[in-house]
């Protein structure tokens, strides 16, 4: 059991020969020496009764029974992480550490005036902020890089809880103001956080659209539509963010999906045409997420009521 226990010192090793490929480099990331670094990792395979790292390859890779203790490292990592924020918060009310991810558009839009709140309240408080897509978010909600996060997924792991913050998100279609099929759509253009009646989707066959990365809600629901109205259209370019897609849409390179949080904020409008999108597709909810199975911390909490009482 005493090579289970050494979780700082060995849990660190491990993880940073797994992260860094090879023993060198490790140990240059430790500030320790190349053979210490290796006596190490060689002592506590004995203890365990297995390799970790098959050495043959280039960069290491983990054995079977590696990987088991790699999965174990990072959990017992994690319950230290929340044994800690526990002690923290039994001794001292007033300090806390809360890491909330979003998508660029929500960072704007809701979570700068959240954290302000915060601060107000809890001065005391640490707050980081991660602006990446939904997809790596959850994976560091995973991970225990982030403690919640917001987004319109409804799809999560099974041991994430999603609370409702935002009833409604509406979505828009822009089409590049150069394009001459807007000539035949005046009367359907839209001022974003207004509605209008919807257009023949049909005229959009052929096409360019912008997309957004497969496995990102938003091209998720881009999808849905386009199958929905059996529209053959081109793509040639894939973004990440949204603020690019619609950038590249001002520049006439092709038609994309937009909220509405983003057109309010955006400079570009001139350079755009905007559109109404069915109720099925732009009435999304937007929820901040969290893993039921960690330890939700009082800064948390408190910024997540704060999340849910600006919506």
């Amino acid at each position: 059991m005493e090579a289970y226990m050494d979780i700082d010192l060995h849990g660190n090793y491990v993880l940073c020969i797994y992260k860094e490929g090879n023993l060198s480099r490790a140990a240059k990331q430790l500030g320790i020496s190349q053979p210490a670094l290796s006596m190490a990792i060689s002592n506590l395979e004995k203890k365990l009764g297995y390799k970790i790292f098959d050495k043959s390859t280039l960069p290491f890779t983990l054995t079977a029974e590696g990987k088991i203790y790699l999965d174990f490292l990072k959990n017992q990592q994690l319950a230290i992480k929340d044994y800690r924020q526990k002690l923290n918060e039994f001794y001292d009310c007033g300090t806390g550490e809360v890491t909330i991810g979003a998508p660029v558009v929500y960072v704007d839009s809701m979570i700068s005036a959240a954290v302000a709140k915060l601060h107000k309240e809890y001065p005391k408080y640490k707050i980081n902020i991660k602006s990446v897509p939904v997809p790596e978010l959850i994976e560091l909600t995973k991970l225990g890089e982030v403690d919640c996060f917001i987004s319109t997924q409804s799809n999560l792991p099974d041991t994430f809880i999603k609370e409702e913050i935002k009833s409604v998100e509406k979505l828009y279609m822009c089409i590049p103001m150069s394009w001459e099929i807007n000539s035949k759509l005046t009367d359907y253009q839209v001022i974003p956080g207004k509605e209008s009646k919807c257009f023949d989707f049909s005229l959009l066959n052929n096409m360019e659209f912008i997309f957004l990365e497969e496995n990102q809600p938003l091209q998720i629901e881009l999808r849905k539509f386009l199958n929905k109205n059996d529209i053959n259209f081109n793509n040639h370019i894939v973004v990440n963010q949204v603020s690019s897609a619609l950038s590249m849409c001002a520049q006439g390179i092709g038609i994309c999906f937009v909220q509405e949080e983003v057109l309010k904020n955006s400079r570009i409008l001139n350079d755009i045409c905007v559109y109404s999108l069915p109720d099925v597709v732009s009435g999304r909810k937007i929820y901040v997420s969290y893993d039921k199975d960690r330890y939700v911390s009082r800064a948390c909490q408190n910024l997540i009521e704060i999340l849910k009482s600006l919506s």
